[in-house]
């Protein structure tokens, strides 16, 4: 779990935290959430944005589901912190992004019962996937298991196998466990959003070879990206 800024943008404060409660393998992770205020305009101190990145307990049992809600609890806590010096009427006035693997499968009873509205720091959190018009299914999918045949998805199988994910370690339908959440912003600016897109949307040709292992992809996840403008608020 990381936070990449690209040379010319300066991070004006930054902060992390590992999750309390965890189970399994995900013990041994550390997981939990970074934080980096970003300033986009060098010469502007006032131009900034909040940006979260974190990665939740894995698994489908209902303990697993528990120990989520515990986290996103934290999370939402460690958002509201970071965020206390910049708001305005209780809400948080600079744009935010909250990106991750949150393991939680879109449209799921967890999803509704703590993703479809998720809020923190006084505003509610848009799904970047779903605000830009798409629908949950096998085209928005970020995680699929071994088990399934992936022909014609950015997990398709190299050397004639319908079993393309080898680098998942289990089964599993096609899930998008992975988002990018957002708030526009108040003021002074504002982020429009342009577009959104899983990594990758297609196939790598060739691809990646390591050891005995082939596959299309870096990750048993796919990326998601997503691309804003920033706009001066009237």
């Amino acid at each position: 779990m990381l936070i990449l800024v690209r040379p010319g943008l300066k991070i004006i404060r930054a902060s992390a935290f590992v999750l309390r409660e965890s189970a399994g393998w995900d013990s041994y992770a550390s997981k939990g959430a970074l934080y980096a205020r970003v300033q986009l305009d060098p010469n502007n101190p006032a131009c900034f944005i909040h940006v979260f990145n974190t990665h939740l307990q894995a698994g489908d049992a209902p303990s697993d589901q528990n120990i989520r809600a515990h986290q996103l609890s934290e999370l939402i806590r460690f958002i509201d912190r970071c965020t206390s010096d910049d708001r305005a009427q209780n809400q948080v006035q600079h744009p935010m992004l909250l990106c991750g693997d949150f393991n939680i499968a879109g449209g799921s009873q967890e999803w509704k019962n703590h993703l479809q509205s998720l809020g923190a720091a006084g505003v509610a959190l848009e799904d970047l996937w779903l605000k830009a018009g798409n629908k949950e299914g096998k085209d928005g999918a970020t995680w699929v298991g071994n088990d399934q045949d992936t022909t014609g998805t950015p997990w398709d199988a190299p050397e004639g196998r319908k079993e393309g994910n080898v680098l998942a370690t289990e089964g599993g339908a096609f899930q998008r466990l992975d988002y990018i959440f957002f708030w526009p912003g108040l003021q002074p600016l504002q982020l429009a959003l342009l577009s959104v897109a899983r990594e990758p949307e297609n196939p790598r040709v060739p691809p990646y070879h390591w050891g005995n292992i082939t596959s299309c992809t870096v990750s048993d996840h796919l990326g998601v990206v997503g691309l804003f403008k920033v706009v001066p608020k009237e």
